[in-house]
């Protein structure tokens, strides 16, 4: 659910009012008759000022995702990839609700380094190098 989807169940829209997804706001759509015209305005600018105290009130909030790094976890490297697609599918339900989502960086993978001649990476310098 959106944070306007849940800003709407939590506050009705008043009647002569909708939201315009050209201009992403509210907009006064319909005054029914000129005796309720500034009860139906007044309406209206009491529920632009709610959803902008709204979207105020979840500007700040940020969640921080934990760092995982797969040296840490005794799991093999699907089941570290699926942590990793979990986290990541979370994240991305908690920003469709309105909410911020801080990611750490992910961590540099280890730089191996030959047992043989100790040489990083695999050169073909000794007969531990090769990687077959």
């Amino acid at each position: 659910m959106t944070s306007r989807e849940q800003f709407e169940a939590r506050y009705p829209v008043p009647q002569g009012v909708e939201w315009s997804p050209e201009s992403s706001r509210y907009a006064l759509v319909q005054i029914s008759n000129a005796r309720n015209a500034g009860s139906t305005i007044a309406r209206y600018e009491a529920y632009v000022h709610s959803w902008g105290v709204w979207n105020a009130s979840r500007e700040d909030v940020v969640i921080d995702l934990p760092l995982i790094d797969e040296r840490d976890w005794a799991v093999t490297s699907d089941e570290f990839g699926a942590m990793r697609e979990g986290i990541e599918i979370m994240a991305r339900r908690v920003e469709a609700s309105g909410l911020k989502v801080s990611r750490p960086p992910r961590p540099a993978a280890p730089e191996r380094a030959c047992h043989g001649c100790g040489v990083h990476g695999f050169t073909a310098n000794c007969d531990q190098c090769i990687p077959y």
